[in-house]
């Protein structure tokens, strides 16, 4: 189960959708974008590819609370995996780990895309972005979470993660048994 937030033009949401086909998993994967042109786009080679099945594609703000509700009539279960990369603003990428955490199924992982000191500077609202978001969140929350390219190189090459702009992940914690 696969929780996406951002598609752009639609080349990983095929990727993904092509291997979910092959593996046979229906209903497994949402994707969202806010561009209405981008979510028709993508959506075009989804029925194209003959992916209805296995990807469903919403044209929605990510940190929208009605797609709870999507998420749960289209899933079997709470999401494994949530996959974040949306509008890299401080403030909305807040709001999408506070809507979202609570939906991912324990031991579940959140993946934000541009979590990059580099990357920090894709924020228009110059707050710092995914970067300080995800840090801020995660102590917030006592939350478990990695950065791999935090400080990217500036030799890409010689980085096992060549990515500069970075990801984060966030491992959702498992209840006590006393809890």
């Amino acid at each position: 189960v696969l929780f996406r937030s951002g598609h752009y033009s639609g080349y990983s949401t095929l990727l993904i959708a092509f291997t979910l086909r092959e593996m046979n998993i229906k209903n497994a994967f949402i994707t969202i974008d806010i561009d209405k042109k981008i979510s028709e786009y993508t959506l075009s080679w989804i029925k194209k590819a003959g992916l209805e099945d296995y990807c469903k594609v919403i044209c929605d703000d990510s940190a929208n609370k009605e797609l709870l509700e999507i998420t749960n009539e289209n899933f079997q279960d709470k999401p494994q995996l949530i996959f974040i990369d949306s509008s890299h603003t401080y403030n909305h990428t807040l709001k999408e780990l506070d809507l979202w955490y609570k939906e991912l199924k324990e031991g579940g992982f959140i993946f934000l895309h541009d979590a990059s000191d580099f990357a920090s500077t894709f924020d228009s609202s110059k707050k710092g972005g995914v970067t300080k978001a995800l840090g801020e969140w995660t102590k917030k929350n006592k939350s478990n979470s990695i950065s791999l390219n935090k400080i990217a190189p500036l030799n890409l090459s010689v980085a096992i993660y060549k990515d500069g702009c970075g990801l984060g992940i966030i491992q959702k914690n498992f209840k006590k048994k006393d809890d």
